[in-house]
């Protein structure tokens, strides 16, 4: 009989593996975005409408002394309200696996019960992951057409845009009176180092400026190379040190450290707290969000639902409806890859 060694066997299929039970997770599992979004009341329509509106410019001429109002001198609101719209989505992850992987669980490196119960919890964690990244897509809305097509709803990044040529779903396109104004639209930056202070700055006016607010409170949801542009903002005068210009990292130094974290900018017009996502778009270098004008509406929340075996496996399928409601296209800004405005 021929001996048997370890080097024979570790390298082939045929053997009950020994792993550790506590994985390396190599996927990031944070939505910062859409766990600080405030839920709607549950949508009761596949195209869900909200109202906008402004205010009448302010009358700053008299009135004639004894003069009564005739209907030329009447007013209503309702030429400065408009309703915007979007559409649901679906998101799905179904699970399947067959009776003999299931009983195998050890080969499967798995410490759950079944491989199928280590696999629904996994895709509960990943269907989160979907409702982040649909919403931080700069992806236009689609009209679903049966059996061929599916419902598409528009992402907040292409919420934030002006030109005519970023719509293509008619049926829920912004009116131009509603849509987010080209000043908080820095756009045509190919790479987040191309984002200066100064572009920041200008979209904070603008934003300001076009709500009539002193401030706002936004959050910076920033790509990692965003992140580190805005460390970058602080780190030196690059004009140098001359008798009027220093390097401004000089004076918050403690010896032995060097400081280079930037977790929130002050602004004249409202602070931005910094967070990075790793799930927003690869066209966006940086969303600023006012959370209060944001909400999800979920038609259905995410859900697992066991479905019926089909004889040989077992499975089952987490799902979602839901829709990302920017109530306001103008209270926030976007610096963006995307060449038009």
């Amino acid at each position: 009989m021929s001996k048997i060694l370890d080097t024979d066997f570790s390298t082939t299929t045929f053997r009950e593996r020994d792993v550790k039970k506590n994985p390396v997770i190599l996927i990031g599992t944070q939505c910062p975005v859409t766990s600080r979004m405030r839920k709607a009341p549950k949508p009761l329509s596949s195209t869900p409408e909200w109202v906008v509106k402004t205010y009448a410019t302010p009358v700053t001429t008299g009135t004639i002394e004894g003069a009564a109002p005739t209907s030329a001198n009447a007013e209503d609101n309702l030429s400065n309200k408009g309703l915007l719209k979007s559409r649901f989505i679906k998101s799905r992850r179904f699970v399947m696996v067959s009776d003999e992987a299931n009983l195998m669980a050890k080969q499967y490196g798995v410490s759950a019960a079944t491989v199928f119960a280590d696999n629904r919890t996994d895709k509960g964690v990943e269907i989160h992951r979907d409702i982040e990244a649909v919403t931080l897509k700069d992806q236009e809305s689609v009209a679903p057409v049966a059996d061929t097509t599916a419902s598409v709803t528009r992402g907040i990044p292409r919420c934030l845009a002006n030109g005519n040529g970023n719509f293509t779903d008619a049926d829920t396109t912004p009116a131009a009176a509603y849509r987010t104004p080209t000043g908080s639209i820095i756009n045509n930056k190919a790479n987040a180092s191309d984002v200066t202070e100064a572009d920041i700055r200008g979209a904070l006016q603008s934003v300001a400026e076009t709500r009539k607010i002193d401030s706002t409170s936004f959050l910076g949801v920033c790509r990692p190379a965003m992140r580190s542009q805005f460390a970058s903002f602080t780190f030196t005068d690059t004009n140098g040190s001359t008798s009027s210009n220093f390097p401004l990292r000089r004076w918050n130094q403690t010896e032995g450290e060097i400081a280079s974290m930037v977790t929130r900018y002050n602004s004249d017009f409202g602070p931005i707290d910094l967070i990075t996502s790793h799930l927003i778009d690869s066209t966006c270098h940086m969303l600023g969000l006012d959370m209060d004008a944001l909400e999800i509406g979920y038609a259905l929340a995410p859900t697992y639902e066991e479905l019926p075996r089909d004889g040989a496996n077992q499975r089952g399928q987490w799902q979602a409806i839901y829709v990302p409601m920017v109530l306001n296209n103008q209270a926030h800004f976007i610096a963006t890859s995307r060449a038009t405005a």
